[in-house]
């Protein structure tokens, strides 16, 4: 039988907070009582929401963008109102592109508030606050809702400054990393998370992943996501929307823009899909300058350089001899360029591409060309008149590099502004693990380890303080042995020997009480893996004392000893973590919810999906007040009983 700590992949202080308005709703303040780094129990009346900051810290780039001139001129940061009046004073194809989204939207059913704001981006005095991810499965990890509701919320805000500004979601479709989108992980059965993957008919590494089809065997995959997922209230609602919108007929993209849509659509939240000739007309004169101009490549480095002036690593390596504009072939593989005699070499099919065909192909099929990662952002922003990108730590450094490119193309760069960041957990959970550990939640979170915690919170009290007493063995032992070659040097040996006597006796009362707390509570695990770990540290502790008894100025002690003793010491405390998960694997899986494997970010593993399934398809909405660009810091959400 697997073991519940297997990691199995299927393929085929008291804190009210209050929460504010957002668009004129009224949100009544709610709160947390007695949940705070000491508190342990939650109270959270039904069907509200409350947060608590947790510990965390922005990356020292963009710590500086805030304060620092010269990381703000990589930015190319400009105040806000100037932006704005930069782009007022710049021609947009805001005709076309708001045509272009609104067939986009209408194709997928978007509600009239959609349609509403891409009416809007018509007008001159217009602008966008947009942000974007992969099309990953089930709508991808959780940040992706995050960063949606960031710019809602920015766009919302602006707006009410008097700033007209219309949120989008940038679908990343023309990238062609299938291994990144085609699977997702459930959190919660278990220590570590189970991933769950949909085979591709064929090998389509190359291929633009927004346009592939989900095919039939999407089918078994949400049979297997189904059989993943942890039972819940929300389970079954969830995954019978999976199933209308996840068909095999489906695109990658078509199926992600429907389901964040179907999430977001009464916030407004407009969804661009850029993988298609209209977009691409639009932007074809970035990417005419990329291939027949001056390439953006000098611009780049020249920041990069600058990067590494002021002490900070760049976020992508560039390489001199390509573009930063990609090809579709003539087999569908999405391939590099670089100029040579005179035109293009692919690295596909066709292998090189004269300037007088890549100049007709540019007209004829655009949606052929895309932009690389550092020049993606410059084509969106000139065709979308954005003031600000929502992005995560790694985005955000982006835009440092890409601010020459800005530059070079003539673009207003906008601002980069940080995804809200989210711990989301129902109030019963949170009041389990609360109870179980005996500390708050937000205390437990800021662990570097919280799933040692939460495994010796599955023993008896009586264990766990017994087995506390080895730590303190542990840590006196390991005080001693670090005066030990001194002392040696000095003459003065015994001093280390009696100190370790006295520690010998210590361990053996530690021994004792601990085998009769584990005998009391009828544990036969951890009673079974007591007598070898005395009968090894005792004697490695004997055989260190007779060495230090014997030690003269010719002959040196082995203090190997020292090193099997912690061993020993150690391996006790590995063995309680270990059989307390094993007692109480509703701990395990409560906390694998929170941090996957008791050290990964929830919004990084956790799928928009299972999120849904764990608190209800209104999330979005109760989590909107509070998606805020510049949040402080991480929070963990608490959502009522009835979620």
């Amino acid at each position: 039988m697997k073991s519940r700590l297997d990691a199995p992949t299927i393929k085929s202080p008291t804190t009210t907070t209050p929460v504010g308005s957002v668009q004129g709703r009224d949100v009544r303040a709610q709160k947390i009582d007695q949940f705070g780094a000491g508190g342990a129990r939650v109270d959270v009346p039904a069907g509200q929401l409350a947060a608590v900051a947790l510990p965390g810290k922005k990356s020292p780039l963009v710590a500086a963008l805030a304060d620092d001139p010269a990381v703000q001129a990589l930015y190319g940061f400009t105040p806000m109102q100037q932006l704005v009046e930069r782009i007022g004073a710049r021609e947009y194809p805001r005709e076309a592109i708001a045509d272009l989204l609104a067939a986009q939207n209408g194709a997928r059913g978007a509600s009239p508030a959609v349609m509403k704001n891409i009416e809007r981006l018509r007008s001159p005095d217009s602008v966008t606050v947009v942000t974007g991810q992969q099309v990953g499965l089930l709508g991808g990890p959780l940040y992706s809702l995050f960063k949606a509701l960031g710019a809602v919320n920015e766009a919302a805000a602006l707006t009410d400054r008097g700033i007209d500004a219309v949120p989008v979601f940038w679908l990343a479709s023309y990238d062609h990393d299938l291994a990144e989108v085609n699977h997702v992980q459930v959190v919660g059965n278990g220590y570590e998370p189970t991933k769950v993957a949909l085979e591709a008919e064929s090998r389509q590494d190359l291929v633009p992943v927004g346009d592939q089809k989900l095919g039939p065997d999407i089918g078994r995959f949400l049979d297997d996501v189904e059989k993943s997922l942890p039972e819940t209230k929300h389970k079954a609602a969830t995954m019978a929307m999976l199933r209308e919108i996840y068909t095999p007929d489906a695109t990658y993209a078509g199926a992600f823009a429907k389901f964040v849509g179907r999430l977001t659509d009464d916030l407004g939240l407009v969804i661009l899909d850029p993988n298609e000739r209209g977009f691409n007309a639009l932007a074809k004169g970035v990417l005419e300058r990329e291939l027949f101009g001056e390439s953006s490549a000098g611009a780049l480095a020249a920041n990069a350089a600058r990067l590494e002036e002021l002490g900070y690593e760049p976020q992508i390596a560039l390489r001199d001899d390509r573009l930063n504009v990609f090809f579709v072939d003539d087999e569908g593989r999405r391939v590099s360029l670089a100029k040579k005699d005179g035109g293009f070499e692919t690295g596909g099919s066709p292998r090189f591409l004269d300037e007088a065909t890549a100049r007709r192909l540019l007209d004829d099929a655009p949606e052929r060309f895309s932009p690389s990662a550092l020049l993606r952002p410059v084509v969106e922003d000139a065709v979308l008149p954005t003031v600000g990108y929502v992005g995560g730590p790694s985005e955000q450094k982006y835009y440092a590099q890409a601010g020459a490119a800005y530059a070079w193309a003539d673009v207003p760069p906008p601002h980069a502004l940080a995804r809200p960041s989210f711990t989301v957990v129902r109030a019963a959970d949170a009041k389990l693990l609360g109870d179980a550990t005996d500390q708050g939640l937000p205390a437990l979170l800021a662990d570097a380890d919280p799933s040692e915690t939460v495994g010796r919170a599955g023993v008896p009290k009586e264990i766990r303080v017994a087995y506390d007493a080895f730590d303190a063995v542990a840590s006196r032992l390991e005080a001693i042995g670090a005066k030990i070659p001194e002392r040696l040097e000095a003459g003065a040996q015994s001093v280390s020997i009696r100190e370790l006597r006295d520690l010998k006796k210590s361990m053996n009362t530690a021994f004792t009480r601990a085998s009769s707390a584990v005998r009391a509570a009828g544990n036969e695990r951890l009673e079974r893996g007591l007598p070898h770990a005395q009968e090894k540290a005792t004697r490695a502790l004997d055989g260190l004392i007779e060495g230090l008894e014997q030690a003269t100025p010719a002959r040196t002690p082995s203090l190997g000893g020292l090193g099997a003793v912690m061993k020993a010491l150690n391996g006790l405390s590995k063995q309680l973590v270990k059989v307390g998960r094993q007692e109480r694997p509703e701990l395990v899986d409560t906390l694998s919810k929170l941090r996957p494997a008791g050290r990964d970010p929830q919004e990084r593993t956790m799928s928009i999906a299972q999120l849904l399934a764990e608190v209800g398809p209104d999330i979005a909405k109760q989590l909107l007040p509070r998606a805020h660009v510049r949040q402080t810091g991480p929070e963990l959400i608490v959502v009522g009983k009835d979620a």
